[in-house]
């Protein structure tokens, strides 16, 4: 009940020193609002049913004048508070317009395709997600999606929708001599679903006493560049049908804690 209290006392109305009259609307607000504990509102709980919707109050309905001055007086905060969402309204349009501006694609153009996997392997992060590929393509349009949206003609491997917003899309302009094709393993979800294809390099991290090993993982569909170094404990755990351990061991590593070199005594 504190929160659309402090709401009602906190907005910006014309009679603010009116507020402490509107606690009646506030209980009632507060009542018939959906509660997340509750999975339904206060008003369900009690009644069994729905609340009633609010209905505008049409002047000379009552025959009481307590009545129809407070009725009243509720349709016109209705109207400020409703002029108020469409002057904030207004001002987020114009703030997101600075940065649109008017494409349109006819289909045969080609176009790049800007997507950004959420998360670059099924195991990890990466190092560096900034600055991985952002643009695929470039992509034949085929047929244009109601105002905002354009079908693409991708490649069979691809998964994902072929489908995009037109913030997406970035017209090729002349003759593109390399391109990114997308990934097979993106799912549909923009998931890049990498496995382990090799392991190029095992190093130990010099951490204490822990000793673990780090193995430089190349990832299937990927180039070597794109190879990035991993834990090797929490990649076995994540693919034991790998057999990474016998690849460590042709690389020369070994998968036990290294032996204690120095040891210390005490002086008497």
């Amino acid at each position: 009940m504190l929160q659309p209290l402090c709401s009602m006392r906190l907005q910006k109305i014309d009679l603010p020193k009116h507020w402490s009259k509107w606690l009646s609307w506030a209980e009632l607000s507060y009542n018939t609002a959906y509660h997340t504990s509750l999975k339904c509102s206060p008003f369900k709980v009690l009644y069994g049913r729905d609340p009633p919707p609010l209905l505008r109050y049409k002047a000379a309905g009552s025959k009481l004048q307590a009545v129809d001055q407070e009725l009243l007086a509720r349709d016109e905060i209705w109207d400020e508070v409703r002029m108020h969402l469409l002057k904030a309204q207004f001002r987020m349009k114009q703030a997101a317009d600075l940065k649109r501006k008017e494409v349109v694609y006819a289909p045969g153009d080609w176009d790049f395709l800007k997507i950004r996997p959420y998360r670059r392997k099924s195991l990890v992060m990466g190092n560096n997600p900034k600055l991985l590929a952002c643009f695929y393509g470039p992509y034949q349009v085929k047929e244009q999606i109601g105002k905002v949206a354009y079908r693409l003609e991708l490649p069979d491997s691809a998964k994902i929708h072929p489908v995009f917003h037109v913030s997406q899309l970035r017209q090729a302009i002349g003759r593109c001599a390399s391109s990114k094709d997308i990934p097979s393993q993106l799912s549909e979800e923009l998931v890049l679903q990498a496995i382990p294809e090799d392991i190029l390099d095992v190093h130990r991290l010099a951490n204490g006493d822990s000793g673990q090993l780090e193995v430089l993982v190349k990832w299937q569909g990927m180039s070597e560049f794109e190879a990035s170094w991993e834990v090797l404990d929490a990649l076995i755990s994540r693919f034991p049908e790998s057999h990474l351990e016998d690849k460590v061991t042709l690389l020369g590593g070994s998968i036990g804690k290294p032996p204690v070199r120095f040891t210390y005594r005490r002086r008497v």
